[in-house]
């Protein structure tokens, strides 16, 4: 008995919201709901309400949501009697070496590294040391990030590189700490955010933080623009100079996000004397990235790596 009388209004509630929404004028209906978050998502509204609420710009983490490379869209090439497959027990070599003309290349087992993604500024310490374990146990490298060196992860990590990067902290771009690495990378840049300055306020800086990126109680951790020491390619060559020379031949990389000027880019890497070139797709990762820095900035990885590789050929 109850069941039919649930059963009924239900029947009726239904029938009536079907009837309106096929009677009702399109922009006085609840269907446009459907529409309007399809030109304006929900992504798009709450991010609209953060910056409202707050006044500034936003840090959106993981950096874009777009989907910018096709990668769906490469396919290999299987190769019959014009290429032979490889034997039945033929075994497939996955190592790779960075920097092979350098006094000390770095070799690593498979051509897959760890990113940099700073202490504090992306991840805990027991993430950075978990990495960095997993590097070892795989065979390739970690990197510190635009961070400051954790004395643990360098312990746990075979491989490690040291990111010489934009921060303005005390602890940061030192040579002791530089000379614990086996390659440097040299970062002016990256894919989520650009060249744009970042910082990260004293309230949010516990006192292992501050203690060990060098701050004092009350001092932002500040990331410029720019690299203070290079602002002209001729500043660059001399910093690859004095870094290979500090720290005996070992590699040294140049990071950049990926935009219109890759080529020119590259370019200036190449004739500062630089073993590997780093380049960041438009739709990397970050922390916390401004939304427009991360959705409308930047060139798209597939494309990028496209370009290069073209231009490397030449």
């Amino acid at each position: 008995m109850v069941g039919r009388i649930i059963s009924g209004i239900t029947d009726k509630v239904v029938d009536s919201l079907l009837l309106k929404l096929m009677r009702d004028p399109y922009t006085e209906n609840l269907f446009e709901l459907v529409s309007t978050t399809m030109k304006v998502t929900p992504l798009n509204l709450m991010e609209t309400v953060f910056r409202c609420e707050k006044g500034k710009a936003i840090g959106r983490p993981f950096g874009s949501t777009l989907h910018m490379s096709p990668w769906d869209e490469i396919k290999f090439n299987p190769v019959y009697l014009h290429q032979l497959p490889a034997a039945e027990k033929q075994g497939i070599k996955t190592d790779i070496t960075l920097g092979p003309a350098a006094r000390k290349p770095l070799r690593l087992k498979i051509p897959i590294i760890i990113t940099g993604m700073s202490y504090g500024g992306a991840l805990s310490k027991k993430a950075k040391i978990a990495l960095a374990k997993a590097s070892t146990l795989a065979g390739t490298a970690t990197n510190t990030g635009e961070g400051a060196l954790l004395v643990e992860e360098r312990e746990e990590a075979k491989h490690y590189i040291y990111q010489y990067h934009r921060g303005l902290w005390p602890h940061g771009n030192k040579e002791e700490f530089y000379r614990l690495a086996d390659m440097i990378e040299i970062q002016v840049g990256q894919g989520a955010q650009a060249a744009a300055s970042q910082s990260t306020p004293a309230r949010n800086i516990d006192a292992e933080f501050r203690e060990i990126y060098g701050l004092q109680r009350g001092e932002d951790m500040v990331i410029a623009s720019r690299l203070k020491e290079v602002e002209t390619p001729a500043q660059l060559e001399n910093l690859v100079r004095r870094l290979k020379e500090e720290t005996d031949g070992i590699p040294v990389a140049y990071k950049f996000g990926a935009g219109h000027y890759l080529e020119k880019e590259m370019d200036i890497a190449i004739n500062a004397g630089v073993d590997v070139i780093v380049i960041d797709g438009a739709e990397a990762g970050s922390h916390a990235g401004q939304p427009l820095l991360s959705d409308d900035f930047g060139l798209p990885t597939l494309y990028a790596i496209t370009r290069a590789a073209d231009h490397l050929t030449r």
